[in-house]
């Protein structure tokens, strides 16, 4: 089916120093009316921003990739993540919202929803905000509907993300043996980082 693409401008980033970060040269719109709470106008992404595009642990990003079709639609949720002019919540389904009208398949929006909804609640439960939450039985819908996507996703990449975790593991017991070696011959190898977050 051909949908009308929701983004008008293109994606240009240049690296930021520490690498990890890309900083959004180019502002860019996301166009759908439906998302925005009434108003006709256009989410005008604008710059400065800094991304990572898909935040996403490494042990994931063999099925989950930091970019792709959705690139746009995760640089969309960083900035409005950012600017707090909507509620995470609302954040987080103009997200997944965005990637179904970029053709993203259904289960790779939902569980990648799911994600950045995990995100959130974590970020309302280190706040302290728990037991409000708890109180409210909007908040315990959409625990419920997150839980449905959260679990049945979990169950299926939990092996593959114990695996990868531990090949992380042990190479980086490698590079950390190769360091040691070079650094008792005095020469000044870069230090092995083992990292499971990819910003």
């Amino acid at each position: 089916m051909d949908r009308t693409d929701p983004f008008t401008g293109d994606v240009v980033v240049k690296a930021t120093v520490a690498g990890k970060l890309w900083e959004l040269q180019q502002e860019f719109c996301y166009k759908n009316p439906e998302h925005l709470g009434g108003s006709t106008e256009p989410i005008a992404v604008r710059i400065p921003l800094n991304t990572d595009f898909a935040s996403v642990p490494r042990p994931f990003v063999w099925l989950f990739p930091r970019y792709g079709v959705y690139t746009r639609s995760a640089i969309l949720h960083d900035y409005l993540c950012g600017q707090h002019s909507m509620q995470r919540a609302e954040a987080d389904r103009v997200f997944r919202d965005s990637m179904k009208e970029l053709d993203v398949a259904l289960a790779r929006r939902w569980v990648m929803w799911a994600g950045v909804r995990a995100g959130g609640m974590w970020d309302v439960l280190r706040q302290g905000g728990m037991w409000r939450a708890v109180r409210s039985p909007v908040v315990l819908k959409r625990a419920a509907g997150w839980l449905l996507v959260a679990v049945p996703a979990g169950v299926f990449l939990a092996v593959p993300a114990v695996v990868i975790s531990v090949w992380l593991v042990l190479f980086w017991l490698i590079e950390k043996f190769l360091y040691l070696l070079l650094k008792a011959f005095r020469k000044e190898p870069n230090h092995p980082k083992l990292l499971f977050k990819t910003s």
